[in-house]
């Protein structure tokens, strides 16, 4: 198999807009550092009236299914306008205190 493509899901800098039919990302939106950037970017390449398809997973069946959800949707916001680094400390502390069982 030969990869066609190398480039950051998030950003897809190297994807020219309104090129593709379709995106698919299949759990990755809940590992984005700004979900709010990385929708608009998706949206970005796609044609008009073409596909974004989203997989997410069900949060009771996942291996961090205690850890609360991400926040409100003042949270994401204030992540997409003052950048991921003003939260990403305590979503590491919460991520070893919930995940890896660390106090």
């Amino acid at each position: 198999m030969t990869v066609e493509l190398v480039d950051d899901g998030e950003k897809l800098l190297s994807q020219p807009t309104v090129a593709f039919d379709f995106v698919v990302a299949s759990h990755l939106l809940e590992h984005t550092q700004d979900p709010i950037a990385s929708l608009g970017n998706w949206l970005r390449v796609i044609k008009l009236g073409g596909v974004l398809f989203l997989a997410v997973p069900n949060k009771t069946e996942t291996f961090d299914r205690d850890r609360p959800v991400t926040g409100s949707l003042a949270h994401l916001l204030r992540d997409h306008e003052e950048g991921p680094d003003i939260s990403r400390r305590q979503h590491f502390e919460e991520w070893v205190r919930l995940v890896n069982k660390m106090p």
